[in-house]
């Protein structure tokens, strides 16, 4: 009788569980490309021939530990170069990854965008120096937080912004293992809308023709 009276606390107990998760959800904001735009980070160095645009925030949430507890996922973002002349734009897909113990380099990317699978080359790598705990610490591997940026192509980016859903991204080491993350499209098209308004503007000529500065 107690585990009937157990079941049925538990029966009658889930409409009112189920409820209280579809609030929780609906609580959850959506991403939205405004607020990327607005949260943007726009880098202009005039030492340099481009302008960076960024959608790197300190504290962005990533995936979490890989199934070895060897590598934590950390939160991807995008980055733009944007030239001052021809205002041409480099794109770059950034991955934060902290490595414990021995790191091993990521060497590639592959991300599908609405079922249409791409991949993307290593262009840069920033290691941060190595941090050890104390040595009477219960943890004692060494870890390394090491930010990899991949090259993407603008029109893989143009469909990324357009993507119905997050855009997976799959990431492979130099020993073959590959780890997961994701990015939104909202973060995508906010980044695309700044960049928009770092390029060059056509300046109009005083015979009525146009050219481009």
């Amino acid at each position: 009788m107690i585990s009937l009276r157990a079941g049925m606390t538990g029966i009658l107990g889930l409409p009112a569980l189920l409820l209280a998760g579809e609030a929780a959800a609906r609580d959850v904001p959506t991403p939205d490309a405004q607020n990327f735009a607005t949260q943007a980070a726009v880098i202009d160095d005039p030492t340099l021939p481009h302008v960076l645009a960024s959608t790197h925030r300190p504290g962005k949430p990533g995936h979490g530990w890989a199934a070895s507890r060897s590598v934590e996922v950390g939160p991807a973002h995008l980055r733009a170069h944007v030239d001052r002349e021809s205002g041409a734009v480099r794109w770059q897909l950034w991955q934060e990854m902290t490595h414990a113990g021995l790191a091993r380099s990521l060497t590639g990317l592959a991300f599908d965008v609405d079922g249409a699978p791409a991949t993307a080359p290593l262009a840069h790598v920033e290691r941060q120096p190595e941090h050890c705990p104390a040595q009477d610490a219960l943890v004692t591997a060494c870890t390394t937080r090491v930010h990899y940026a991949f090259d993407v192509p603008t029109e893989a980016v143009a469909r990324m912004a357009e993507s119905a859903a997050p855009v997976s991204l799959a990431f492979s080491d130099s020993i073959g293992r590959t780890f997961h993350a994701s990015i939104h499209p909202a973060e995508v098209a906010g980044l695309s809308s700044v960049v928009e308004t770092l390029q060059p503007r056509p300046a109009l000529l005083a015979d009525g023709g146009e050219t481009v500065r």
